[in-house]
């Protein structure tokens, strides 16, 4: 097994990058169709990186990472590894390849977002905005082994939350790591190559290079077509 640039890779493995995300991604989150995870990964590998696990041709999981605040903090995602290979490791050297990364393109902080959209939590189905400080410091898993669990064993914390972001009652959970504990714990000693055994083959084309394809640009311009109409009524309603 290697850690490889997903961006330097095959179609062919590009594609089973798309059907992880739609088989092997936990519902309900998730993507619906093989239309929507084509995209989804064409969208991170053109706005960012993303980092995969490959075994003789066979794609067993992959990372991405987004870029935010001008690029001080990258956000993790998204994370999958394949339902017949997990508890294998895959998934906590996939997660120090992408802090490795993201911290070697500048990052402070990377940060993850864990949905709790099926109640596995005990911030599901309170009220949130009453104490929730402390709610947040007694955070207990309800039995399900919400993935909060596995980012605070890799030295996430919680830093913050989004009430009903999925519905009434489940929110969404940020947590958060400096990279300056990321450089100094995963970083190898005397070279510059990843942790993760990450093994880049190829050469990636700098961002501003990255072509979309027709049916994210159409996405992205029909958006854009929008929001200027949206625009111009606003405008037109109040009378400037």
């Amino acid at each position: 097994m290697k850690i490889v640039d997903l961006s330097t890779q095959t179609p062919a493995i590009k594609e089973q990058a798309a059907i992880l995300l739609v088989e092997n991604f936990d519902k309900p989150t998730g993507w619906p169709n093989m239309e929507s995870a084509r995209k989804e990964v064409e969208q991170v590998l053109c706005d960012g990186f993303a980092l995969a696990m490959v075994a003789e041709e066979k794609l067993l999981g992959w990372i991405g990472g987004l870029p935010e605040y001008d690029g001080r903090v990258w956000e993790l995602h998204p994370l999958v590894v394949h339902r017949e290979h997990r508890r294998q490791g895959i998934g906590r050297q996939l997660v120090a390849a992408f802090e490795v990364e993201a911290a070697r393109r500048g990052a402070l902080t990377v940060t993850v977002s864990t949905d709790d959209d099926s109640g596995w939590t005990s911030l599901s189905g309170v009220d949130l905005y009453q104490d929730l400080p402390r709610q947040i410091a007694e955070i207990r898993d309800l039995g399900y082994e919400h993935p909060f669990l596995f980012y605070q064993k890799l030295g996430f914390v919680i830093t913050g939350v989004m009430p009903d972001a999925n519905g009434p009652g489940l929110p969404d959970i940020y947590m958060s790591k400096s990279t300056r504990a990321i450089s100094r714990d995963h970083q190898p000693a005397g070279g510059s190559q990843p942790a993760g055994d990450l093994q880049p083959t190829g050469e990636r084309q700098p961002p501003e290079d990255c072509q979309l394809s027709p049916a994210v640009e159409k996405d992205i311009l029909g958006g854009l077509a929008a929001f200027q109409e949206e625009v111009g009524r606003l405008k037109g309603a109040g009378g400037g």
